[in-house]
């Protein structure tokens, strides 16, 4: 009796064995990991919808992005010939902060079906790129006007910690401001 029951313990602990192995090498899916990791949107404002990557931050914030301007304005030591073409930069940065913010209320609030949304999101990108080349227009008449020194500055103007997330000057990955 005793042989019969160690058998079938060591038996039922090597089936239970086997099962974990399989499972713990099967990983998490067809699905993957997707954009959340394994525990996808199982934490606050995590999930994978249209404010996806988000989090709790919801993109570029004004009074964030007043600062970084003022930063950068700041250590550029502009000229008085040199305002006019920071003050339209200036003024076009911080209207598409605003225009950001809108949209991103609007995407919030879309009522309609997927196909709706995925129609009106292409017209939010497109207003988005059209947005970017007037900026990027900007900055290039502001940049003109820089001295060399003034330029190093301004390459080298990077978000700090908690910065403008991607909407700063100089950004590593590109330049949405």
């Amino acid at each position: 009796m005793r042989a019969r029951n160690a058998l079938l313990t060591i038996a039922v602990a090597g089936a239970l064995g086997a099962m974990a192995t399989a499972t713990l090498a099967h990983g998490p899916g067809w699905g993957g990991m997707g954009a959340n990791g394994p525990a996808g949107a199982n934490y606050m404002m995590a999930g994978a919808g249209p404010m996806m990557g988000m989090g709790m931050r919801g993109g570029p914030n004004p009074e964030i992005a007043q600062a970084r301007l003022d930063q950068l304005k700041a250590a550029l030591k502009l000229q008085p010939n040199q305002l006019d073409a920071w003050n339209a930069f200036e003024a076009r940065a911080k209207a598409q902060v605003q225009e950001a913010a809108k949209m991103r209320e609007a995407m919030r609030n879309f009522q309609g079906d997927s196909q709706a949304f995925a129609d009106q999101r292409v017209a939010w990108l497109k207003q988005r790129a059209q947005a970017a080349e007037e900026l990027n227009a900007l900055r290039k008449n502001l940049y003109a006007t820089l001295t060399p020194e003034q330029k190093a500055t301004f390459d080298q103007f990077r978000p700090g910690p908690g910065g403008m997330a991607g909407y700063g000057p100089g950004h590593r990955r590109g330049c949405r401001v």
